[in-house]
């Protein structure tokens, strides 16, 4: 199966799997291979500080991550990891939406 990133996605490892395979959701999948353009980088202006705050790099929308399900349901894969926010930070600002797709 395939995970599209919907929306930019931040991760501070720089792409998500720092470990092949990952548990997630209760599902554990195994990373086969990325298609991830070049980063986007966001930063913004912190009014408390009146300064701006650190650029960081995300992974790009349009980013396709090709994966095997190893121990789990599809059922399961898809009411967890279809239309989830997986961005480690402002996933409840949209950040790393996702929609599962077969390959």
């Amino acid at each position: 199966f395939k995970i599209i990133f919907l929306t930019p996605a931040y991760f501070k490892n720089g792409w998500w799997f720092n470990t092949n395979p990952i548990k997630i959701y209760g599902v554990e999948i195994k990373l086969i291979t990325a298609l991830i353009n070049k980063s986007v980088i966001f930063s913004g202006w912190d009014l408390a500080e009146n300064k701006p705050k650190p650029a960081k790099k995300f992974v790009p929308e349009g980013s396709v991550y090709y994966c095997e399900l190893l121990d789990g349901s599809v059922d399961t894969l898809f009411e967890k990891l279809n239309f989830a926010n997986l961005s480690e930070e402002n996933s409840k600002f949209g950040y790393g939406l996702t929609i599962i797709g077969g390959v």
